[in-house]
């Protein structure tokens, strides 16, 4: 049954495919943080509405932990965040992206020990071949053996840990919540939190940094590149955490986590680039993988 976990996986896996592919020129243009930090300002526009809305209902007076944990995670993303952006600024996308993409590693490997989740045979069976298909249709196998010299290999790794965490402490988060109150005031709260504290951070580590950004208004292009992209963080994250609360954690990582593959194919339709064999054999596997999760 093509049930809640594919869905909203899916939405996630559409949306951070083109927004990566969106995201490489603008860190190459202005940099990491300043790039960071207007996508957060946007986000942050974006969900104000949501944000008055939880504030004049007292959705807001949370336990203290709550608070903690939204910031801690969102500390995590900032760190994946910029991670990211720098090992694509200057390592290779065909060893960085699958790196990246296999958050479902350690988010279900956090969900098994800490949570207790239980996969059927068929769904463990599906998100390793899910996994397979990312480094497959994300990598091309001729430079593989360069990996060890290729930059930006400690910072995919970096950003691949951060990533699996953040998700893992919102899923806690919403289930938290969620005990004492509706789902969907779980799910705005760590929409609202993640973007608030993430411009916080980012914001924080933008004037520190000040001497060495420049401060000026980007173009026309960038703004409006950066704000599109912002839009499709948010819609990702909204339908990733629906996912997370009424599905599992674990399908949902796996299917969103896919977002290479739409990269790759954006790649070769807009910058011509070339997919090589085992990138072609890496899509077959990856709608395979597909019809057996959502059997």
């Amino acid at each position: 049954m093509f049930n809640i976990s594919i869905l909203t996986g899916l939405i996630g896996m559409f949306s951070f495919g083109i927004s990566d592919f969106l995201l490489k020129k603008p860190s190459e243009e202005i940099g990491e943080i300043k790039t960071g930090f207007l996508i957060a300002v946007f986000s942050s526009i974006m969900i104000l509405p949501l944000f008055i809305y939880l504030f004049i209902n007292n959705y807001l007076r949370l336990p203290y932990y709550i608070y903690g944990l939204a910031g801690f995670a969102s500390l995590m993303d900032v760190f994946a965040f910029l991670n990211f952006l720098k090992a694509m600024k200057i390592g290779e996308l065909s060893i960085i992206t699958p790196i990246v993409g296999a958050i479902p590693v350690v988010t279900v490997t956090y969900g098994f020990i800490l949570l207790g989740e239980r996969l059927s045979y068929i769904e463990g069976l599906a998100i390793v071949v899910l996994i397979i298909g990312i480094l497959l249709v994300s990598t091309d196998l001729r430079k593989i053996k360069h990996i060890h010299t290729v930059a930006g290999i400690p910072n995919a790794f970096l950003s691949l840990f951060a990533w699996g965490t953040f998700l893992f402490l919102t899923d806690i988060i919403i289930d938290e919540i969620s005990k004492n109150s509706s789902d969907f005031h779980g799910i705005a709260f760590v929409n609202v939190s993640e973007t608030l504290f993430f411009l916080l951070f980012i914001t924080i580590l933008f004037v520190y940094n000040k001497n060495n950004i420049k401060t000026t208004i980007p173009n026309k292009t960038v703004m409006f590149r950066l704000l599109f992209i912002a839009f499709l963080f948010k819609f990702a994250w909204a339908a990733l955490t629906t996912g997370f609360n009424y599905g599992l954690i674990s399908i949902v990582s796996a299917v969103s986590s896919l977002s290479p593959a739409i990269t790759v194919l954006l790649a070769q339709k807009f910058y011509h680039e070339k997919l090589v064999l085992n990138q072609k054999i890496g899509i077959m596997i990856i709608l395979s993988g597909l019809i057996l999760i959502s059997l």
